[in-house]
Formats: C-alpha cells, structure tokens, sequence
C-alpha cells in the first residue's frame, strides 16, 4: 500500500491500455475523472466508401471513441460512466464536487463538435 500523506515518489494509480486524453483531479483531491480513448487504431481499420471531412477540412480513417472514468487514487479502482462510442471531449468538476459535467458527442462525422452536456451526480451515479 502507499502511504499518499507522506510519499513524494510517483507511483500508478491504475494502468489502462488506451490513451489518456485528459484528466481532472475533484477540489478535495479524493477522486479524479478521466477521458480515455477506447479503440485501437489497428481495431479500427476498414474499407472506407466515404471519408467524413471535418469542418476544418482536415480528413480522418478512424474516430477514437473516448470514455469517462472516475478513479480512486488511494486504491486505483476505477468506475467508466459512459460507454459506447461515444466522443467525450471536456469536463469539469462542480464546486462542492458532487457533480461532474462533460461535453460528448455522438456523431461520427463531426465527433469534435460536442452537441450533448450531461451531469454525472456521484450520489446517484446517475447522468442527466
């Protein structure tokens, strides 16, 4: 076990195989949320019949679905609250860090426009 209070070393909390792409620490430091890439690029590849052109004119063979995780750093457990492919983009802790809010898209075509906000209540571990 690691003593957090008193330890200067780095040490991992959980390992995941896919990309972190972003990671939030609660106001309290007792639980950070994280979006990560759940598809492998490799898994990923396929005969395309149309490419999907962002707005940006920039092409791409493949969207990483990304997933939002809450993880324990004392004990490294973790619990994915969203799932499916889904393109989580941003999020954010409330202030009394009871809730947290994120941005998701679900259109493969635009997954960098975010057209959903949802907020995940830790109480209930329920999103609206």
């Amino acid at each position: 076990m690691i003593d957090a209070e008193n330890s200067i070393e780095p040490w991992a909390l959980v390992r995941f195989k896919n990309e972190i792409l972003s990671i939030a620490w609660r106001l309290d430091g007792k639980e950070l949320v994280t979006f990560i890439g759940e598809d492998k690029p490799e898994d990923d590849v396929r005969h395309i019949e149309d490419l999907p052109v962002g707005i940006n004119r920039i092409g791409y063979a493949y969207c990483l679905s990304s997933n939002l995780y809450l993880i324990d750093p004392l004990s490294g457990k973790y619990h994915k609250i969203t799932g499916g492919k889904h393109f989580v983009r941003q999020m954010a802790w409330s202030r009394n860090g009871t809730f947290i809010a994120y941005a998701m898209s679900k259109d493969r075509f635009y997954p960098y426009f975010t057209d959903h906000n949802y907020i995940y209540d830790l109480e209930t571990m329920k999103i609206s």
